[in-house]
């Protein structure tokens, strides 16, 4: 087989002379977030006598969707029941166990939390083994990490809320 082609030459770097006449006042118009896009350009000036740098950001954040929340809407219990059976299984005893979840938490904390079981579905023997029971006590960390309260009466020192999670804070 013939060798692959080439890629083309780089361009020759800007002369000397371009880089003085880009020397000039600076502005500062705002600052910089963690989030924003620096994107520089070198255009030619409108009165075609040289050249100018010019400097754009964009910010790069993204937007969080925004899930409707359950509460008495029967058709978005129903969906989140369906998503959580889908994505967890579908034993008859744990269905019925997750319509008092879509019912108690909105839609954006059992997302999260499908995502969270997701991730760790291939790592976590427990998550294999009994998928249900994993579910429920992700949803129990994300709950109090939300700082939601769980559907029954776990006390101060539940072990699922952030502050008691000796693992946590050791990293």
């Amino acid at each position: 087989p013939p060798p692959p082609p080439r890629p083309p030459p780089l361009p020759p770097p800007p002369s000397s002379d371009l880089l003085l006449s880009l020397a000039g006042p600076v502005t500062h118009y705002g600052k910089l977030s963690c989030d924003d896009t620096l994107i520089s350009k070198v255009e030619k000036r409108a009165s075609g006598t040289g050249w100018k740098l010019v400097y754009d950001k964009t910010n790069t954040k993204k937007k969080l969707r925004k899930y409707p929340d359950a509460k008495n809407d029967p058709e978005t219990i129903q969906y989140l029941v369906h998503r959580i059976t889908e994505t967890v299984g579908s034993e008859e005893k744990n269905t019925r166990l997750y319509r008092p979840f879509a019912k108690s938490y909105s839609t954006t904390i059992i997302e999260r939390t499908l995502g969270e079981f997701k991730e760790e579905m291939h790592t976590n023997p427990k998550a294999k083994s009994a998928p249900g029971k994993f579910f429920t006590i992700k949803l129990h960390s994300v709950a109090h990490k939300m700082k939601k309260d769980w559907i029954k009466k776990c006390g101060k020192d539940c072990k699922f809320r952030p502050e008691n999670d000796l693992f946590q804070q050791r990293n």
